[in-house]
């Protein structure tokens, strides 16, 4: 990795190609709980990041005791392959989608708006929680660690 000491680098092993994973297969499949959003049905979207979540604890505390860093990018990547797969499973098990052809078709504008008004909040929020959280970081980065000023102690408080 550019710009990270050797034995960062070292230390951390495979952890970023798995988070890397993780965040294209989430950003894969992520497109199942808009449309299950957008089709009000958010209890399944509830119930898909629910069980990911469930791995996800089950596996970090059955891994990182033994595997540290890597148990939790195995963590991690199992969250995202749960909640994806169940996801998908359960809207394709959808009544609205029965007997559909999940080919591409022709365009239908009242479903492509449907899809926008869920979509574009989501978007809009995911890029605002991004840029505060780059600002924030950048911020953090550029300021360092800094060192309280020392002032010489005396009287009752000395020691402290």
């Amino acid at each position: 990795m550019a710009g990270t000491p050797d034995e960062v680098t070292v230390e951390l092993g495979v952890l970023p190609l798995l988070l890397a994973a993780q965040v294209l297969l989430f950003s894969a499949g992520g497109g199942a709980n808009g449309m299950l959003i957008a089709l009000g049905r958010s209890r399944e979207v509830l119930w898909s990041s629910g069980s990911g979540t469930a791995a996800e604890v089950i596996l970090s505390l059955v891994l990182v005791p033994r595997l540290g860093i890597l148990g939790t990018g195995i963590a991690m990547l199992a969250f995202s392959a749960v909640a994806v797969a169940m996801s998908n499973t359960l809207l394709l098990r959808l009544p609205e989608l029965a007997g559909q052809s999940l080919r591409l078709g022709r365009p239908r504008p009242q479903e492509i708006l449907c899809m926008a008004r869920v979509g574009l909040p989501m978007s809009a929020t995911l890029l605002i929680k991004f840029m505060v959280m780059g600002g924030v970081t950048y911020a953090a980065a550029r300021t360092g660690r800094r060192e309280p000023p020392r002032t010489p102690s005396s009287g009752l408080w000395a020691g402290f």
